[in-house]
């Protein structure tokens, strides 16, 4: 869905022209400026510990104000077999195809600037504070982050380390304690499964481990008596080099009862893909009594599983 264009210039001004203070055209231009500069300024923050958009393929194509989105979850089954040259009774395959919805939600959180604020920084030049501003930010790209990741019980949101469609398997024993054996032999099993669960179909791109997981595996020496500095990490990467390997500290906590897990999965939006059909934005500026407010919002639709074969969740590290 296209939408016009916003002049954002227009808007602020417009807000300040409506106001309860008075502004002389110098002001205005002032304060019209730096309002644009801490926009931009929180448009371009980066948040380098909120990774979800990272790890799952997000969504392009969807209306920023649909209430629910459909999608398909795909199964093929059947055999081929040898046959006679003129049989008759060949084997049928089939595709079972099921239909459902992802809710759509809509986080908001907004930041002020009161009257007197605007005033003193029109009338001595000194620059707006973009403190508010940023929070705002950092609150929804804390949701969007929560959402794609673990999901909303409350409004059934699907987070991507909660899927009940996917498979669970066990540690050998818990890393803290486990063999260098033991640790990669949990990581190629669950990467293995991907291909096994899918016929081959898909192959495990990525394995997210929880950090403490990660440092454990990266400092684990694989040799038995600690004669390499070839770590159970490197030997991993060494022997999958088709396979990233990343941290993420949403997975501590993420399997059954509160234990640590670890994904492997095809990193592909046929398999797995998150919804976010409206990221940050600023909506005008309005005036309720004597401040200024910047309502911000998104709209989050958690995460899709279209072919949950291809993710393996692994519990108890």
């Amino acid at each position: 869905m296209k939408t016009k264009k916003r002049d954002h210039e227009a808007e602020i001004v417009n807000a300040l022209r409506s106001g309860p203070i008075r502004l002389d055209a110098g002001e205005t231009a002032f304060i019209t400026r730096e309002l644009l500069a801490i926009k931009s300024k929180v448009y371009q923050t980066e948040y380098p510990t909120l990774r979800a958009l990272d790890f799952v393929p997000m969504a392009t194509d969807v209306d920023a104000y649909a209430e629910n989105i459909a999608y398909q979850q795909t199964d093929e089954y059947g055999k081929a077999k040898i046959v006679a040259n003129d049989a008759r009774d060949l084997p049928r395959v089939n595709s079972q195809i099921g239909e459902a919805t992802t809710p759509v939600k809509t986080l908001a959180a907004e930041y002020t600037m009161t009257w007197l604020d605007i005033q003193r920084s029109a009338r001595s030049r000194v620059p707006l504070s973009d403190r508010l501003a940023k929070a705002a930010r950092n609150t929804i790209a804390e949701g969007i982050d929560s959402v794609i990741s673990l999901g909303d019980s409350l409004t059934s949101l699907i987070g991507f380390t909660g899927i009940s469609s996917v498979h669970i398997g066990a540690a050998a024993a818990a890393w803290s304690s486990a063999s260098a054996l033991q640790m990669y032999t949990d990581m190629i099993t669950a990467c293995n499964l991907v291909v096994t669960n899918t016929k081959g179909t898909h192959q495990a791109t990525n394995l997210l481990l929880p950090i403490s997981a990660y440092a454990t595996a990266a400092i684990t020496p694989w040799s038995a008596t600690g004669a390499s500095d070839l770590t159970v990490l490197k030997f991993f990467q060494l022997n999958n080099p088709g396979v990233k390997v990343d941290s993420w500290y949403r997975l501590e906590t993420a399997g059954a009862s509160g234990v640590k897990r670890m994904i492997a999965y095809d990193r592909n939006a046929d398999v797995v893909e998150g919804q976010l059909p409206l990221n940050y934005t600023e909506l005008p500026p309005q005036w309720n009594g004597l401040a200024m407010v910047i309502p911000c919002l998104a709209r989050v639709g958690g995460v899709q599983a279209r072919f949950p074969k291809a993710i393996e969740y692994v519990d108890g590290l």
